[in-house]
């Protein structure tokens, strides 16, 4: 078994924010540890039938016509990748979630990439901190020009110093491109700046057979138990890339130390988890 070190600096795989590594290869391959944020999802939106809730008001049902409307069109394409009804389906339950949980909140992002899950809470909360180590991702996201509610900030999460504490902190298709050996040191710097009994809520990807996730598609585990796929950049070049797929009990376990009041919600593309910190 090849053992790796990885030195990170910031990288771009097609168009995603990426970590890759500065000084390891695998016979020929570069280690790109990818840190996606949801930013090739297609548009769902929190607004329904027009009407942006006002922070803590009542939000129609998603059973609504107005709220459907959301999922107009079975097939969307976006930048190349197809998304089918059902995985649309359930990134609608994700924001419709996300929306209701961080209503009237204040929320620190972490990763949030070109700022696609923050255009979304932000429509609801009372105010938003995201924050992302790519300038360039930090960058397409204040272009979005969102209300005076957001505000970005080009900040590693394992550097990131603030005396605010939040209400909630949201982690949005991160935890999979972490080494499992940091994923302790995360969760501690999470932990941290939300405040007594907030919430800590987490979004990221379920192994599906036929698709990118297809656990056939694993290409290497190396000695912690990390799992990396092969993945061809648009030049032609081949990548090692770092994506864990935790299970249920995995989750609980290394949360339970800082959390309480585990809810974990597996949608058939998505896993969710959703805790109240644990503080004194």
């Amino acid at each position: 078994m090849i053992a790796i070190k990885v030195t990170l600096r910031l990288g771009v795989l097609a168009g995603k924010r990426a970590w890759i590594s500065a000084d390891r290869t695998v016979g020929n391959r570069t280690v790109i540890l990818p840190n996606f944020a949801g930013e090739n999802l297609p548009p769902l939106n929190c607004v329904y039938n027009g009407f942006r809730p006002e922070r803590n008001a009542e939000r129609p049902s998603a059973n609504e016509p107005g709220y459907r409307r959301i999922l107009q069109g079975s097939r969307r394409r976006i930048r190349g990748r197809v998304f089918e009804s059902e995985e649309q389906e359930d990134l609608k339950t994700a924001t419709d979630l996300f929306c209701g949980l961080f209503a009237g909140k204040s929320v620190l992002e972490v990763a949030c990439g070109t700022g696609w899950w923050t255009e979304r809470i932000a429509r609801v909360a009372e105010s938003v901190l995201a924050i992302d180590i790519n300038e360039s991702m930090i960058a397409i996201a204040r272009e979005k020009k969102l209300d005076g509610n957001v505000s970005f900030e080009v900040s590693d999460i394992f550097a990131f110093a603030t005396d605010a504490r939040f209400d909630a902190v949201f982690c949005g298709f991160i935890w999979s491109h972490i080494l499992l050996e940091d994923l302790d040191r995360l969760i501690a710097r999470i932990y941290g700046f939300v405040k007594p009994g907030g919430a800590i809520t987490i979004i990221d990807c379920n192994p599906v057979e036929g698709t990118k996730h297809d656990l056939n598609r694993i290409a290497k585990i190396d000695e912690n138990g990390n799992t990396f796929q092969n993945r061809t950049l648009r030049d032609g070049s081949a990548h090692l890339v770092l994506k864990n797929f935790p299970d249920e009990r995995f989750i609980r376990t290394k949360l339970s130390p800082v959390c309480q009041k585990i809810r974990y919600i597996k949608l058939r593309y998505y896993w969710i988890t959703i805790c109240e910190s644990d503080h004194d």
